[in-house]
This record gives C-alpha cells, sequence and structure tokens, in this order.
C-alpha cells in the first residue's frame, strides 16, 4: 500500500505564490517527510514574499515562473484569485504535459484552469487555515 510519502517520493514541488498558504504547503511537507527542502522551489512577483518565504522556510524562492517550471514535476499554484488568468497565460507555452497542476485557489473554477493548460492533469484543492499552522 503506497502512502502520500510514496506519491511525492523523489518529485520536485514548485509553489507559485510564496504567501502564507505557500509557505505553509512548503512547511507543511517538509515538516511531514514528504519532500526535502532542496525538492522544493516558490516564485512570487513579491520581493518582500520572496525573501520572507526563504528566510522562514530555508526553501529557495525566485521571480521567475518560467525558471519554476523547469525545476517542477508538480506545480502549486497558491497565487490571488485576482492574478490567475495573468499567471496561467504565463505558464501556458512553459508547462509540460507531464506536469501536474494543483490549484489552492479560491474561487477558480477547475474548467478555468483547464481551458488555458488543456494538456495537463489539474487538481483543484482547498486547503483551511489550520493549514497555515500545521493542523489542516
Amino acid at each position: 500500500m503506497s502512502g502520500p510519502k510514496d506519491l511525492l517520493k523523489g518529485k520536485k514541488i514548485g509553489i507559485i505564490g510564496a504567501g502564507n498558504m505557500g509557505r505553509a504547503l512548503a512547511h507543511g511537507m517538509v515538516r511531514g517527510g514528504l519532500v526535502p527542502k532542496g525538492d522544493i522551489i516558490a516564485s512570487d512577483v513579491d520581493a518582500g514574499q520572496r525573501k520572507a518565504f526563504e528566510e522562514k522556510s530555508g526553501i529557495r524562492a525566485t521571480d521567475k515562473n518560467s525558471e519554476l517550471v523547469k525545476f517542477s514535476s508538480v506545480i502549486i499554484l497558491a497565487v490571488k484569485p485576482q492574478v490567475m488568468d495573468a499567471v496561467l497565460k504565463e505558464l501556458a507555452p512553459h508547462v509540460k504535459a507531464d506536469q501536474l497542476v494543483i490549484s489552492i485557489a479560491a474561487g477558480i473554477p477547475l474548467a478555468r484552469i483547464e481551458k488555458v493548460l488543456e494538456k495537463n492533469p489539474v487538481v483543484r484543492v482547498m486547503p483551511n487555515t489550520p493549514a497555515l499552522v500545521g493542523k489542516g
């Protein structure tokens, strides 16, 4: 029987959006022993968010989503709903068909993401506030 550790074994995780939820997800994966720090990268347009992410998590952050996509086998969209369309448009030419895309953006239907990233498997999940303290 396989568990979460088996599902993520050997996977490189990219988190687009280095804010509170992105940081909580990264922290949870590392703390839970699912993914080592070196197998995660985050991106954010905000230099302050990148710096805070790196300082609090010890995980590398970049301002280049294209760099994140090249690194990752799983891409987590942890951006605010109002910027999702711009992020998807930027990602579309770079994402490969074998990369799993996971969205945690509230109010963004799966069909909206699949319309832009039509060749990718896409999953929509909804972490809750307790995820911020490792209890979600």
